[in-house]
């Protein structure tokens, strides 16, 4: 557990650098938060007390690099998230509900970065009216 505390201060250390950065010349910043996110989804995988401990902290900063540009990353915090939440309903209740990882999803979904707006249809509405629909005989 120790080792997943650690690695979730490593986490949180590069996403601030990351963030301090903000240029994409700086690669060694981003390949050390890869190799941390597949070392951290390595450790969640199938060993609860890590996951109970990842979902205090873990789950808001891996969030965090959901909401980065930068696909590479947003795999490896998917994998990260997806073994945080296998079987364990409290971290699953996290992501979907106090982080806003619904919306994050469906934006990654959609090929968006999560955060941005949802493209709005220019097309017409097809609302058909009661009337219409079901005409008086």
């Amino acid at each position: 557990m120790f080792v997943c505390v650690c690695l979730c201060v490593l986490l949180q250390d590069a996403i601030a650098r990351r963030a301090a950065v903000r240029a994409r010349a700086d690669a060694s910043v981003d390949s050390v938060l890869v190799r941390i996110l597949w070392a951290l989804r390595t450790m969640l995988t199938d060993h609860d007390t890590n996951k109970a401990a990842f979902g205090v902290d873990g789950i808001p900063a891996a969030m965090l690099v959901l909401g980065l540009p930068y696909p590479e990353m947003q795999e490896a915090a998917m994998a990260v998230l997806v073994a945080a939440v296998s079987d364990v309903p409290s971290n699953c209740r996290k992501l979907l509900h106090d982080t806003d990882g619904l919306a994050s999803l469906i934006a990654i979904a959609e090929g968006r970065v999560p955060g941005t707006p949802a493209p709005t249809d220019s097309k017409p509405s097809a609302k058909v009216s009661q009337r219409a629909a079901y005409p008086s005989r």
